[in-house]
Order: C-alpha cells, then sequence, then structure tokens
C-alpha cells in the first residue's frame, strides 16, 4: 500500500442523524431471512461523529479518490431517505446546503416500498439519481431472495438476484422518464451521477448501467454498503457500458466488517463491481479508506472480512457497521 494523504476531520452542519438498531437472529435461516433481520429496522438516536476526512491508502488500482467527494456523495444517498417535501426545497438532514439540486422526479412505489429521486445539479452540470436503502417491510421481502433471474438489460446471460430486480423495476419507468427530462433541461450536456445505500446500492447498480447502456450520458456509479448484484456476466457487461460512457469511474465503499456486501456470497455464483474502496476503522481512531484492486473482489480488502466462508462469517461480521459509513450514523432521516 502507498500512503498517499492524511486530511484532519472537521465538523459539518446538519441535524443528529439516527442509527437504526437491527433485529436479533440466528444456512436457510440466514438466506431466508438475512434482510428482514438485519435491513428491517427501528431508529435510536445516539450521538454522531461527523468526519469529514481521513487517511486514505492506496493500492494498485487507477481508480482515483477523493475523500470529500466521497462525503458529499454519501449525503447525497443518505438524502433518498428522506421526504418528497425535504428533497423540493432540498432542506433535508442530508440535504447539504452547498449543493443547490432542483427536484426532477421523486420515486416511490408503495407496495414495493421504494424510493429515491432525479434530480438536477445546474452547478455542477449533472443529473442526481438516488436510492433509499431498506427501510420498511415491503423491503425486506424483496431482499429476502437469493436466486438469481435473467436481467432485462444486456446480454443473454446476465443473471442478477430477483428481489433486487423487483425493486428495481418498481422505479425503472420512472427514473429513466426522469433522467430524460432533467436531460432535456441540461441540453443534453449533464453527467449522471447515479448513488444509493443498501438495497438501494443495488438499485443505482442496475440503473447506471442501463443509463449507461443507452449511450447519451457519462455516468457514474458510485455505491455505500450495497450487497452483490448479478452474476459475472452481470459484472463484465456493467463494467464496460459504464467505461464506454466516459464516465467518471466508478466506485463502491464497503466498510469494514458490514454484514451486507458479504451477501449473496461468491460461493453461489455473485461477484461484486469494481472498485471497492474499503472503509476501515478503530474504535478512538479517524476511518480510513483504501482503493482497492479493480477486480471488484479483492481478498486484502473487503472480501477479507468473509473468513471463515459463509454462513459462518455472518458470525462476525455486525449489522450495526451497515449504518456507520465514513463515521457518520445515517441509513435514516429526520426531517
Amino acid at each position: 500500500k502507498i500512503w498517499v494523504g492524511v486530511l484532519r476531520q472537521t465538523k459539518i452542519s446538519g441535524g443528529l442523524p439516527c442509527l437504526p438498531a437491527p433485529a436479533r437472529g440466528t444456512m436457510s435461516y440466514f438466506l431466508s431471512v438475512f434482510h428482514i433481520l438485519f435491513l428491517s429496522t427501528t431508529s435510536i438516536p445516539i450521538s454522531a461523529s461527523i468526519p469529514t476526512s481521513a487517511l486514505i491508502s492506496a493500492s494498485m488500482s487507477s481508480a482515483p479518490f477523493d475523500v470529500k467527494n466521497a462525503n458529499r456523495t454519501l449525503h447525497l444517498a443518505w438524502s433518498a431517505y428522506c421526504s418528497k417535501a425535504a428533497l423540493s426545497t432540498w432542506t433535508c438532514q442530508w440535504c447539504s446546503p452547498s449543493l443547490k439540486l432542483e427536484l426532477q422526479e421523486y420515486l416511490n412505489n408503495t407496495v414495493a416500498g421504494t424510493q429515491g429521486y432525479v434530480a438536477v445539479d445546474y452547478a455542477s452540470s449533472r443529473i442526481i439519481v438516488s436510492y433509499r436503502g431498506s427501510k420498511n417491510f415491503a423491503n425486506t421481502i424483496l431482499d429476502a431472495k437469493f436466486w438469481q433471474v435473467k436481467a432485462p438489460f444486456g446480454s443473454d446471460d446476465i443473471r442478477v438476484e430477483d428481489g433486487f430486480l423487483q425493486a428495481y423495476m418498481s422505479v425503472r419507468d420512472a427514473t429513466l422518464a426522469g433522467v430524460a427530462a432533467a436531460q432535456a433541461k441540461c441540453g443534453g450536456n449533464c453527467s449522471v451521477l447515479v448513488t444509493g445505500h443498501s438495497l438501494g446500492g443495488a438499485m443505482a447498480s442496475m440503473a447506471a448501467a442501463e443509463i449507461a447502456a443507452v449511450g447519451s450520458s457519462r455516468v457514474q456509479l458510485y455505491t455505500f454498503g450495497s450487497p452483490r448484484v448479478g452474476n459475472q456476466a452481470w459484472t463484465i457487461w456493467a463494467r464496460r457500458v459504464l467505461a464506454a460512457s466516459n464516465g467518471t469511474p466508478s466506485m463502491r465503499m464497503r466498510r469494514q466488517l458490514d454484514i451486507v456486501p458479504a451477501v449473496p456470497p461468491r460461493s453461489i455464483g455473485y461477484e461484486h463491481l469494481p472498485t471497492e474502496v474499503w472503509n476501515k476503522h478503530l474504535d478512538g481512531q479517524s476511518d480510513t479508506y483504501i482503493v482497492c484492486n479493480g477486480s471488484g473482489e479483492d481478498e486484502s480488502c473487503g472480501d477479507s472480512d468473509e473468513t471463515p466462508p459463509f454462513p459462518l462469517d455472518l458470525l462476525h461480521l455486525k449489522p450495526s457497521e451497515h449504518t456507520r459509513y465514513m463515521g457518520f450514523d445515517g441509513g435514516n432521516c429526520d426531517d
């Protein structure tokens, strides 16, 4: 590893977030109710740690990484947990006052329990697409499936996780229509940033690849705590279309000991997208960030948490770390 920078922590404006407190539980049980146990949550207020930067380590990946940009993008991902009213005025808990976004499309499917938004950032000439992670019981029903199904995009051999696909399809038409309308406002000159946390990261991965495949926008995918979405054919196709869009290289942040990125497991044919940024942490110390190799499955990064093999790895991984990215306590929104 090459140490490339040390930055101090600073505090930013905003209310105190809430940390969801996961329910408890114990190879078939984990498979069938994993997300019900660990992604269906209630909120317990706790004191928030708000670092904006920390120690960065870089491995042999060529992907650029900037802590402050990651921080801003995390806020955009978590703002998808907020209400339409708060997003319309850009006054939500996670709505950074340094950005002025115009809400184009509020994404909400009450049957599927999915939520997100499409907005225009005129100052940066970009469109933001953000998806919420699991928040209610409807989400857990979608999440608690690990079988692969044929995707309605890409090559015929692409397979993605059924529940994640259902979640994405519930807001797919509204997403694509919103992006098209936003591009019209931009004169077709805006890039597209697609982000999300947890289940929202899986939805963002599919949306980013579809938008990039159309070939009319520069697309970046930037997710936090995303589970694995599909098979190797999926990752090969998604990587190709995202690279061909000439957007900023994609990033997938994984927090050390976060249980969600460990599923679905590699042993049943799933694979992560690159480039992983491993958010390491020790009690009482600043978070550190390691830019992993470009494989998506770097054994020296987050995959090192998956020992012993699934499902025994779930016993030492921590659901609580799923909502503590970059030292924030999030995954919820207090409008």
